[in-house]
């Protein structure tokens, strides 16, 4: 209950901002359909080009109402449209009104990954992993971005625990093989380097009194 007023609170307190009008915590309490006023607030700041806080009210609404499935559909179809998928700065808003909402996640570890921000995909596919743990997609996520970025041993652990959860699907054993296969080669790689590298010398000491001798 305490988790849910304070979804409600923050609801409240983001929609006074983006429409500039109060709102009860009663009044959202007790609706039949929660959230219908965030979700009609957010279109209308769409259409009036508010972009940023239009979308904050919009998933407001979807955190108000998790299982309207509809009302996710038009919050993502709405985010695919035009260059919205491609900005950071806005999934970043999205994040910070839902930083616990996995499609808002997901698509903004994506997006720091095209810009290179590896680590904070990392962070976010982590976040992600521990917070649903029977869930095998972010298993899947962290092991495309393991081997993306060159991690290979990372990379089999993760589709390890994607496969434990999923079973044997062909993604995952396509997607493990690939990854101890990217693994197998790094390691061969590096002992072959490894081998080729030159003995060292010996010492400056003993060169000097190998040096001394053969003048005697």
């Amino acid at each position: 209950m305490q988790s849910v007023m304070l979804r409600l609170a923050q609801a409240a307190i983001l929609f006074s901002l983006v429409t500039g009008s109060p709102v009860s915590l009663q009044a959202q309490a007790g609706p039949a359909v929660p959230g219908a006023r965030y979700f009609d607030a957010g279109r209308t700041l769409l259409a009036q080009g508010q972009v940023i806080p239009g979308f904050q009210a919009l998933t407001v609404a979807v955190l108000l109402a998790p299982d309207d499935m509809t009302r996710q559909a038009y919050l993502l179809a709405q985010l695919d449209r035009g260059d919205h998928n491609w900005d950071v700065a806005l999934h970043e808003a999205l994040y910070a009104v839902a930083p616990a909402y996995p499609p808002i996640l997901q698509r903004l570890a994506k997006l720091y990954e095209g810009k290179g921000r590896s680590a904070d995909a990392e962070a976010l596919y982590l976040k992600w992993a521990a917070m649903r743990p029977d869930n095998p997609e972010p298993f899947a996520r962290l092991g495309e971005h393991y081997l993306f970025t060159g991690r290979y041993q990372e990379a089999v652990d993760a589709f390890e625990r994607h496969r434990a959860l999923v079973g044997d699907s062909d993604y995952a054993v396509r997607r493990l093989s690939t990854a101890r296969k990217a693994l197998r080669d790094e390691q061969a790689t590096r002992r072959l380097s490894q081998a080729r590298m030159p003995s060292p010398g010996p010492a400056p000491s003993v060169r000097m009194a190998e040096s001394l001798e053969a003048t005697r």
